[in-house]
C-alpha cells in the first residue's frame, strides 16, 4: 500500500470536515440498520436466533439472579456478543422481551464499522468521490444490513475484522507500534466472537513475522519482540476465557464441545459454496487479493489484508468439520458467516489501499509499476463468472429491496415461541419453577419474562440431576423425550397440562 508521509496533517478546518463526514455516515448507517430492524421485528415478527441468544445471555447476567452474575454468560457460545449486549439490555430491560435491543446493538456496531472504514480512507487521502461510495457499499450491503438489523453477533465480528485488516495494513505501511497493539485488541474481540477467528490471528502473526524480518532492521530479536507484543493481549483474553471454563464448568475446554457438525452437502457442493460466497458478498475480493499477494516482497499493508482473506477462504476446505453443518443453502450462509464477514471487511480495505497507491503514486518507469494484466483478466473473469452462476442459484440471501422493506436475511419467525411463552407465563404461579428442555428454550424463558424462575436445558435428552431437583407443583416444558423424562422424574409423576406446537407442558405431582 501507499507509504504515506509521516507528520503531514490536514488543516483544522479540513480535519473538522472529515470528522463531520465520518460521523454523518455513521449516523446514517446506524439509523438505516435500526429502522430495518424495527420493521423486521415489529411488522414481520422475525428474529435472528444468534442475536436473540446473545441478548438472552446478557439478560440472564443482569436479571436472572438478585445480583449480577457473569457466570451466566454461557460457556458454549463465545462470550463477547453477550458482554457487548449488556449496556443495551441494562438501559432497556423491559424491551428485552420483544428483542428490540437487537436492532440498537446492530445499529451501534454498524456505525462503528463505518467510522473505522471512513478513518482508514481519510488516512489514505482518498478523494470523497471514491471513499464515500466504498464505505456505503459495505454498510448498506444486504448481508451487512441483515446482520446489523437483527443484532447478529456477526456484526460485532465485522467491526473486529475491519479493525484487524486496517490496523495490520497501517502497521505494514508505517511500522507504528500503536497499530500493532490495536490489531491485537481487535483480534481478541474477534476470537471471543467466533472461535474460528483464531485462524485469522494466526495469519496476522505469519504476516507480522515475515514483514518484520524484512529490511535492514530485521532479525530474530525484532521478529520475536513484535510477535510477543502482538500475541500477548490475544493470549491474555483467551486465557481468561479458558480459565473461566475451568473454574465454573470444571473443564478448561468446555467451550470447544459442539464445534462443527456433520455435513449434509457433498464435497463438491461444499467447495463450490466456499468459493462462490465471497464472489457474491464482495465480487472483486479474489482479484484484489491476487493483486496484493502476487509479488512476494516487499509485502506492504495490502498483503496483510489479502492474507486474511486467503486464510478465510482456505480454512473451510482444509478443516471442513469446523464449518460444515447439515441443511440447505441458508445453513451454508450461517456456517460460513466468518468467511462472508471477512470478505465484507477485507474487500474495502484492499480496494482503498490499492486505489490510494495508484492515485498517489510517484512518477516512475513503467516497468517498475505493478503490471495490471493479470488483475484485469481476473476482473473480466469475475464478471463472467457472476453472470454464469446466477441462473444456478448464485445470488445473495436477500436483495437490497427486500432488506429495506424489513424482509432481512438470516431471520426467522418466533411466533410459535412467543405463543408458548404466553401460555407458560399464564401457567406460572408465585413460588413455582419451570424447566424448559429443548432448543430454543432460552427464547421462551425470555419472552415469558420468567428467566429468574426458569432452568433452560438445550439438550432434549433427560438429565437425571435436573430431574431430581423437580418438586411437586413445578412445570416441565418439553419438546421431546417424554418417556425418558417420566422415568427420570420417578417417583414423582408428570401430568400433561397443555400443548402448543412442538412443545408440551407437564406438571410435576407427588407419587
Amino acid at each position: 500500500m501507499l507509504q504515506l508521509a509521516e507528520g503531514i496533517s490536514p488543516a483544522p478546518r479540513g480535519t473538522a470536515l472529515l470528522r463531520l463526514e465520518a460521523y454523518g455516515i455513521a449516523i446514517l448507517a446506524a439509523a438505516v440498520a435500526f429502522y430495518v430492524g424495527m420493521v423486521a421485528i415489529g411488522a414481520h415478527q422475525t428474529i435472528n436466533w444468534d442475536g436473540l441468544s446473545a441478548l438472552a445471555h446478557a439478560y440472564d447476567i443482569l436479571f436472572k439472579e438478585p445480583s449480577i452474575n457473569f457466570a451466566l454468560v454461557g460457556f458454549v457460545e463465545p462470550p463477547a456478543p453477550a458482554l457487548a449486549y449488556l449496556p443495551f439490555v441494562s438501559v432497556a430491560s423491559r424491551a428485552a422481551q420483544t428483542g428490540m435491543p437487537g436492532p440498537a446493538f446492530g445499529a451501534v456496531m454498524l456505525g462503528i464499522a463505518s467510522l473505522l472504514l471512513c478513518g482508514f480512507g481519510q488516512a489514505l487521502r482518498l478523494p470523497r468521490w471514491l471513499r464515500i461510495p466504498i464505505v456505503l457499499i459495505v454498510v448498506l450491503h444486504p448481508v451487512t444490513l441483515s446482520y446489523a438489523a437483527m443484532g447478529s453477533p456477526l456484526v460485532l465480528l465485522l467491526v473486529a475484522v475491519i479493525g484487524i485488516a486496517k490496523s495490520l495494513a497501517a502497521w505494514g505501511d508505517h511500522g507504528r507500534l500503536r497499530d500493532l497493539i490495536g490489531c491485537s485488541l481487535y483480534c481478541a474481540v474477534a476470537c471471543l466472537t467466533r472461535y474460528e477467528a483464531v485462524f485469522l490471528v494466526a495469519a496476522a502473526a505469519v504476516y507480522i513475522g515475515i514483514r518484520s524480518g524484512m529490511g535492514r532492521e530485521g532479525g530474530y530479536s525484532r521478529v520475536e519482540g513484535l510477535l510477543i507484543t502482538f500475541l500477548l493481549p490475544v493470549i491474555y483474553f483467551g486465557g481468561l476465557w479458558i480459565g473461566a471454563n475451568w473454574l465454573i464448568m470444571g473443564d478448561p475446554w468446555h467451550f470447544v464441545r459442539g464445534l462443527g457438525g456433520e455435513a449434509a452437502q457433498s464435497t463438491d457442493a461444499w467447495q463450490a459454496a466456499v468459493l462462490t460466497l465471497p464472489l457474491l458478498v464482495f465480487p472483486f475480493c479474489y482479484v484484489l487479493a491476487y493483486h496484493e499477494l502476487r509479488p512476494f516482497g516487499p509485502w506492504r499493508g495490502g498483503a496483510a489484508a489479502a492474507l486474511l482473506f486467503a486464510t478465510a477462504v482456505a480454512l473451510p476446505m482444509l478443516w471442513p468439520t469446523l464449518f460444515r453443518q447439515p441443511g440447505g443453502s441458508e445453513i451454508v450462509w450461517a456456517s460460513l458467516g466468518t468467511l462472508a464477514v471477512t470478505a465484507l471487511a477485507v474487500g474495502p480495505v484492499l480496494a482503498m489501499g490499492i486505489a490510494a497507491r495508484y492515485l498517489h503514486a510517484h512518477p516512475e518507469p513503467k516497468e517498475h509499476r505493478s503490471p495490471l494484466v493479470g488483475t484485469l483478466v481476473l476482473t473480466v473473469a469475475t464478471i463472467v463468472l457472476l453472470i454464469a452462476v446466477r441462473p444456478l442459484g448464485g445470488v445473495l440471501p436477500a436483495t437490497a429491496t427486500d432488506v429495506f422493506r424489513g424482509h432481512v436475511a438470516f431471520a426467522h419467525s418466533a411466533t410459535e415461541e412467543q405463543r408458548v411463552a404466553q401460555r407458560l407465563a399464564n401457567t406460572m404461579r408465585p413460588g413455582m419453577h419451570a424447566t424448559i428442555v429443548g432448543w430454543p428454550g432460552f427464547a421462551i424463558a425470555l419472552y415469558a419474562d420468567q428467566t429468574r424462575y426458569c432452568t433452560v436445558i438445550p439438550d432434549e435428552r433427560p438429565d437425571v440431576e435436573v430431574a431430581k431437583r423437580l418438586r411437586p407443583g413445578d412445570v416441565l416444558l418439553l419438546i421431546g423425550q417424554e418417556g425418558g423424562w417420566r422415568a427420570a422424574t420417578a417417583p414423582n409423576r408428570l401430568e400433561r397440562e397443555w400443548a402448543s406446537g412442538n412443545w408440551t407442558c407437564y406438571r410435576v405431582h407427588s407419587p
